[in-house]
């Protein structure tokens, strides 16, 4: 029992909570990287002992290529609350979506959305040209960067072989 009255079920010699309660329990909910489920752990370190954290089971300690997912109790609450937000959001933009198609649908011709239609069409069309045109003058720069790397290695080359004969030279007459 924690001095804020939230009481934990773990599984026996494990450090791994199952559920918080306190008349709420905290969902566990799949790592947002790995996509499996999240778990909760009562720190033993001296500077947060006995207090919980919830991380991905990916994630060790001390090892920066596993999943980096540690949340602390006040952390993964405002986690929570901030992915029901977005939860809602997409719910309420699907209905605003399922709205307009309903009504899209119950349009006897259809003419208004078939203009809409042929817009965005010619819209796409002319983000292709550009896109392709991008692409066109991205090539070009490509090309004119292997040039200027092909010069300047030409005109590098024949310098420094160049200086190193020179030093060649130099340290055989050193050591004679």
């Amino acid at each position: 029992m924690r001095g804020n009255g939230i009481s934990i079920r773990a599984s026996s010699g494990s450090t791994s909570a199952g559920v918080v309660s306190q008349g709420n329990h905290v969902r566990l909910e799949d790592c947002p990287f790995c996509r499996c489920r999240l778990i909760c752990i009562r720190s033993k370190q001296p500077d947060t002992y006995n207090e919980l954290f919830y991380k991905c089971p990916n994630n060790v300690k001390g090892d920066p290529t596993t999943c980096g997912f540690i949340r602390s109790e006040l952390q993964y609450e405002i986690y929570l609350r901030k992915l029901d937000a977005q939860r809602a959001r997409w719910k309420r933009d699907c209905g605003e979506v399922e709205a307009a198609a309903a009504a899209a649908e119950e349009s006897k011709d259809g003419e208004e959305i078939d203009g809409q239609s042929g817009e965005v069409k010619a819209q796409i069309e002319q983000m292709k040209l550009q896109i392709d045109s991008a692409l066109g003058e991205i090539a070009k720069l490509q090309m004119q960067m292997g040039e200027l790397k092909t010069s300047i290695m030409e005109a590098l080359v024949v310098p420094v072989v160049c200086v190193c004969v020179g030093i060649v030279l130099v340290l055989t007459m050193l050591w004679k």
